[in-house]
């Protein structure tokens, strides 16, 4: 279906089925789906949809005889790249020491984790193996 230019149709339509409990066929209304492809006439229907077809294959044969191309990089090369997309304040100092060790990047208090305190109903003793 990639390529052929078609509309997502939505409509009421009266359906029966057989209700086992009443023992009888019944009508209902349903909202059924279909995708409708446009053309004058049949021939003009069967044209467009072999030329799209048609160009899909011949771009297909175009790129599966290309080179594909792998760019592998370092960490280090990416780091400054990252650093300034998702930590845009630390943008600056990262570039400077770019160069430098590949030293953790340090926190804001504010996003550093801190250990939780010990409840004060529970035994130091219980705690210990053993």
């Amino acid at each position: 279906m990639a390529g052929i230019k078609s509309k997502l149709v939505i409509r009421p339509e009266e359906v029966s089925y057989f209700d086992r409990k009443e023992k009888r066929t019944r009508t209902s209304s349903i909202w059924a789906l279909s995708l409708e492809v446009e053309g004058d006439d049949m021939r003009k229907l069967i044209a467009n949809l072999t030329e799209k077809a048609r160009l899909f294959a011949e771009t297909r044969k175009l790129l599966a005889g290309g080179n594909v191309l792998e760019v592998v990089e370092d960490e280090k090369e990416q780091a400054p790249e990252l650093t300034a997309e998702f930590y845009p304040a630390n943008a600056s100092s990262s570039t400077e020491s770019r160069e430098a060790s590949s030293a953790p990047v340090n926190l804001p208090p504010s996003a550093a984790p801190t250990p939780e305190p010990p409840s004060p109903h529970s035994n130091s003793a219980s705690n210990c193996p053993g």
